[in-house]
């Protein structure tokens, strides 16, 4: 199960080409100050009946 989960889950997401987020927190390194916190979320349709 760990190997699954890394395998299809943790590492491919790490990849920056599999990330625009990260794509554009890495861009924008160069603009903020250490230590800066990026956070992203999904917004996913069963938040809508919340």
């Amino acid at each position: 199960m760990a190997t699954l989960n890394f395998t299809l889950y943790i590492y491919p997401y790490s990849r920056p080409e599999a990330s625009p987020p990260l794509q554009v927190a890495l861009h924008a390194r160069s603009l903020w100050r250490d230590p800066v916190t990026v956070y992203f979320a999904e917004f996913t349709c069963d938040n809508w009946w919340m």
